[in-house]
């Protein structure tokens, strides 16, 4: 996916530049896990991470300033405040120069740090990719004119070619007609079908596919990352009464950030869904050929919905749905 980044070059410059970083972005260092050729490059490339997540939130993290400790873990990048109260513990697959990769999976984990590491769901998980697709584009513009090093410098289009490759490959597992949303940008229609797909969201937080469409929906345009400092501690009971990890809450209480409608959430309109055997008429609605059945998706003014719920069911779907505005289900869901 990507080749092996610059190897480092490093003269008194240089060492005032990290040092300057670390300064100013905070503690963070690579432990013996890591080989010890590239452990130093590495460092160099996190706080470049660092300093960009910390551009987008710059507020401290919820569960306070700690150092951060990245260590290796083959099984899979993690997140970890709770093991050890005084640091982060960040998990990484990362063992040389790919730096694009390394990129992608520190802004990840860091977004957790800053959404709140003690939670995690469906929708911290959508954040968390959304924020390292963020890390990645804006490492690829400031490494432009900005790179640690000047020989680091052609290394910036990587950046770009890792997001695309990735969120192109986390895409195939889409019906055509969802990807063609994404490549035609029919944003609604996507937030839709994303609104189809929260209870999935819900139930399986770590669906990467599922996450990248969100992420995507979410950036399709800008994104106000200071709003969402802190939202994961937003939970029933929040951190402050219990602070283990916790992946079965979901954010409670009202005044999110508005821009969770592109993903399908927190909408004020009535919403319907309906599956069949067989294409439906559209009479309105999204029709979706979702493998072997159809969707029809339809979104009514705020209390509107129920009467067409009923009128569709008539139709002897193979199961359907209705959703009150704001998120409240009520009605069977099955017809």
């Amino acid at each position: 996916m990507e080749t092996g980044g610059p190897r480092f070059r490093i003269g008194f410059l240089g060492v005032i530049a990290v040092a300057l970083a670390t300064s100013l972005s905070g503690q963070i260092r690579f432990d013996d896990s890591f080989p010890e050729a590239a452990r130093r490059d590495l460092t160099t490339v996190a706080h470049e991470v660092l300093a960009v997540v910390r551009e987008r939130m710059p507020t401290d993290p919820p569960a306070g300033v700690r150092p951060l400790v990245c260590f290796l873990r083959p099984e899979g990048p993690i997140a970890d405040s709770t093991s050890d109260p005084s640091v982060y513990r960040i998990g990484l697959t990362v063992t040389g120069r790919q730096f694009a990769q390394l990129a992608y999976q520190l802004g990840h984990e860091l977004g957790h740090v800053w959404l709140d590491p003690r939670r995690t769901n469906g929708l911290l998980e959508t954040l968390a990719v959304a924020l390292s697709h963020q890390v990645l584009v804006d490492l690829a513009q400031r490494w432009k004119t900005r790179a640690p090093y000047p020989n680091w410098t052609s290394y910036a289009p990587q950046f770009l070619s890792y997001l695309e490759e990735t969120v192109s490959k986390q895409l195939e597992t889409f019906p055509e007609s969802v990807r063609a949303m994404v490549k035609e940008k029919r944003w609604e229609e996507l937030g839709l079908y994303l609104r189809y797909r929260r209870p999935d969201q819900d139930r399986e937080a770590t669906d990467r596919s599922l996450n990248t469409l969100g992420a995507v929906a979410l950036r399709s345009e800008p994104v106000d990352w200071k709003e969402w400092v802190g939202v994961g501690s937003r939970t029933d009971p929040p951190p402050s009464r219990d602070g283990r990890f916790r992946a079965d809450l979901q954010l409670t209480g009202s005044g999110l950030p508005s821009c969770l409608r592109r993903i399908g959430r927190r909408r004020p309109t009535d919403f319907v869904a309906a599956r069949f055997r067989t294409r439906p008429p559209e009479n309105g609605g999204l029709v979706i050929a979702d493998g072997t059945t159809w969707l029809w998706l339809r979104e009514f003014p705020k209390k509107k919905g129920l009467r067409p719920y009923h009128q569709i069911r008539r139709r002897r779907p193979i199961d359907s749905r209705y959703e009150a505005g704001q998120g409240e289900v009520r009605g069977p869901k099955g017809s």
